[in-house]
């Protein structure tokens, strides 16, 4: 009884009772999971985007590497989960390096909204990225020049769209832009410009173009420009890890995947 008649004492019983509360939370910080992810830029905007939808862990993200920094980070175990948009390299998957497809990502191409061109087709983008064609005229736009940006080399969506289009074929006649959220804003204000970025990325300040007459879409699995996206470990993953690739390949994660990308289920 004395213990009791104590605690109701001057307010005593409130401050008891923030201290409870102040010391639950301090479990809940404690035991909060932190998964550390580097890698792809796509990749690493995506898990940005769903940190609060997934509560068991936070995660700390890195995307200056792009994914052949994904790759070795995760080889090297330098890092929890390594993000790759863009097969993996063999020699890794020879090294141990476990993949786990979470989606596939579509590489947009991108012109400013006051370009009239509507759609170009494989041979016609490989012309124009490597400075074969200079002129939107020549492809039914204005009499401007043409102002290729693509991603710095790291970038997957770069590589991708080199093997895809360019037939072997070096860029030439681009410019670099970085971070490649960047292409964005700058083809938005250069009426010359045309730039390749993730779908992921898209805004409703530039203007996508139909490639060979399909639109970018998630559904649109005929489009021809896409990538897998996958998350990489060294060994099969484990605890925290596995839990959450569990969770994204699960029917509630896929439906966050497909906000952005096509799915894998």
């Amino acid at each position: 009884m004395t213990e009791l008649h104590f605690i109701s004492k001057g307010g005593t019983m409130k401050r008891f009772i923030l201290l409870i509360f102040f010391l639950f939370m301090q479990q809940i910080v404690v035991a909060e999971e932190v998964i550390r992810y580097e890698g792809s830029s796509t990749i690493g905007s995506f898990l940005a985007s769903i940190d609060e939808h997934y509560k068991p862990a936070r995660f700390v993200i890195k995307t200056a590497s792009e994914s052949l920094g994904g790759e070795r980070c995760a080889s090297r175990q330098r890092c929890d989960l390594g993000g790759v948009a863009r097969r993996v390299h063999p020699r890794y998957v020879k090294k141990g390096l476990y993949k786990t497809l979470m989606g596939k990502d579509a590489i947009a191409l991108i012109i400013n909204k006051a370009n009239p061109v509507e759609n170009l087709n494989a041979s016609q983008l490989r012309d124009i990225f490597t400075n074969q064609t200079k002129n939107w005229s020549t492809v039914g736009g204005q009499n401007l020049s043409i102002h290729p940006l693509i991603p710095r080399s790291t970038s997957a969506a770069r590589q991708v769209f080199s093997q895809k289009v360019l037939d072997g074929e070096k860029y030439r006649g681009t410019k670099v832009v970085t971070p490649n959220r960047r292409i964005l804003s700058v083809v938005a204000n250069d009426k010359r410009a045309i730039g390749l970025v993730s779908f992921s990325l898209l805004n409703s300040k530039v203007k996508k173009i139909r490639v060979n007459g399909q639109t970018v879409t998630t559904e649109n699995t005929n489009y021809p420009l896409t990538r897998p996206l996958y998350l990489v470990t060294q060994d099969r993953p484990k605890g925290k890890v596995k839990a959450f690739l569990n969770w994204l390949t699960s029917k509630e994660g896929q439906k966050l995947v497909k906000r952005q990308f096509i799915g894998v289920n």
